[in-house]
């Protein structure tokens, strides 16, 4: 029998489809990885700083041009709009290991576009060719984590006769092949394509963090498997409902995670989930053996200390229906898992990298009388002291520091005291800023007001 939790947490599912379908408004686009935006998007045009029109967006393609008037000129006018929506984009992306173009979905939350002091972790999802498990993994971390937005990656895989997501998701094993009427043997290349080709495209068309989170399901967790013992291409990984039956002995892969070799300088948040498959019918029974050889080595072999992982079993439900159950719990502990990390001591070193990248940051003032300081989770950022490290008065509205920071960096403004916090029109405010990204140098946050906590912790 389910209980009313679960009942509630089903009903939950498909409100979450309702708003992903309502919030995102999609566009496709080929790969143009050489093109660089130039401004703000608006009704076919970018506009520079000036609102002068400097490019045409057409097809998917931004087209540098001479700067050619203003809006008004075309008659576009500078209505506001009042849409604040997420958005998918739609790639084709072209790889040396396919002789065809890969499909990827990237979910874009609905305050990306205004946002942009902030950098965003990515979560990369298999199977997104069927769209139900990724519009799942872009809602859930909206429910259950109020100010924490991610980009979301789908990574799609073909159906057709010759090639499928079995294709993808199986090693180059003739055993393993064979049992899968001659699919797989391709999970290597796409391994390399999303190590070498989408997450570094990713990385430098949109605003993202140095964290990541692998998600798979099915085959598809066996493919996050792989990637975790081949290269790691990710921070952190969802194993839900992992098929381990490779080999001769169905043991293949189960034998490999079990001696793999984890990185003692590297935190990782594992999740692992099953629907004990091997209770649906005689052709799960291979399931069993293999599965619990992983849950056997967990439980039983210590795990350097910085890696955490979970597993539950969801026997009230099949190998597809714990998908939602299984993702919602995975991250709930992960959530938890990060805000662990953040709490920890500054010197931890597999916290932060050791390192230092320069950074140059920027809030922009109201009071031109006013100083500003900045304080944070580590020596150059003052060691959460508010009043040490005094900002440089660049002109009226701008303070700035330029500073070497061990990532993740995580800090605030202040004047001088913890009486009040800033809010910003252009990043989240509340919790601490944070600044995990090696590449990008510079940030600027735009001050809207100075909140008084202490009447705030008063009332």
């Amino acid at each position: 029998m389910k209980s009313n939790l679960d009942i509630l947490l089903m009903k939950r599912i498909v409100f979450l489809f309702s708003i992903v379908l309502m919030l995102c408004s999609c566009k496709s686009f080929e790969d143009h990885s050489n093109e660089k935006a130039v401004g703000t998007y608006k009704n076919g045009y970018i506009l520079n700083l000036n609102k002068e029109i400097v490019a045409t967006y057409r097809n998917g393609y931004v087209f540098s041009e001479k700067a050619l008037g203003t809006p008004n000129d075309y008659g576009l006018g500078l209505e506001q709009d009042i849409y604040t929506t997420g958005k998918i984009d739609t790639l084709m992306l072209k790889s040396k290991y396919f002789d065809f173009k890969r499909k990827v979905f990237v979910y874009l939350p609905p305050f990306y576009p205004y946002f942009d002091a902030n950098d965003f972790d990515v979560v990369y999802t298999t199977d997104a060719q069927t769209m139900e498990q990724f519009f799942m993994t872009c809602a859930w971390p909206l429910f259950q984590n109020k100010y924490k937005w991610f980009i979301v990656v789908g990574i799609c895989s073909p159906q057709t006769e010759t090639y499928s997501r079995q294709d993808d998701f199986l090693p180059n094993d003739s055993a393993t092949i064979k049992s899968y009427d001659g699919h797989g043997g391709h999970s290597e290349k796409l391994m390399n394509f999303v190590k070498y080709e989408l997450i570094p495209y990713i990385h430098s068309h949109y605003r993202t963090t140095e964290r990541s989170l692998g998600v798979g399901h099915s085959l598809g967790a066996s493919f996050m498997m792989q990637c975790l013992m081949n290269g790691n291409p990710f921070t952190d990984y969802f194993f839900l409902s992992p098929n381990l039956t490779f080999g001769n002995d169905k043991l293949m892969l189960a034998s490999q995670f079990c001696n793999y070799k984890f990185d003692v300088n590297k935190r990782c948040y594992l999740f692992f989930s099953d629907a004990g498959e091997e209770r649906l019918s005689h052709g799960w029974r291979a399931w069993k053996p293999a599965r619990e050889m992983v849950y056997h080595y967990l439980d039983t072999q210590q795990l350097p200390s910085n890696i955490v992982w979970k597993r539950k079993s969801y026997l009230n439900y099949n190998h597809l229906t714990s998908f939602p159950m299984a993702l919602h719990d995975a991250y709930q502990g992960y959530f938890d898992y990060i805000d662990s990390i953040k709490s920890l001591a500054p010197n931890d070193t597999t916290t932060l990298s050791k390192q230092v990248y320069r950074k140059h940051i920027e809030i922009v003032i109201k009071d031109a009388k006013q100083e500003v300081y900045i304080t944070g989770n580590q020596k150059s950022l003052g060691m959460w002291n508010p009043g040490l490290i005094k900002l440089k008065h660049i002109n009226d509205s701008i303070r700035a520091i330029d500073v070497d920071l061990h990532l993740p960096a995580l800090f605030k403004f202040t004047l001088g005291s913890w009486k009040y916090e800033a809010g910003f029109e252009n990043s989240y405010y509340g919790d601490n800023l944070e600044i995990n990204n090696t590449e990008r140098k510079n940030y600027r946050y735009i001050l809207t007001e100075w909140m008084n906590i202490e009447d705030d912790e008063n009332q």
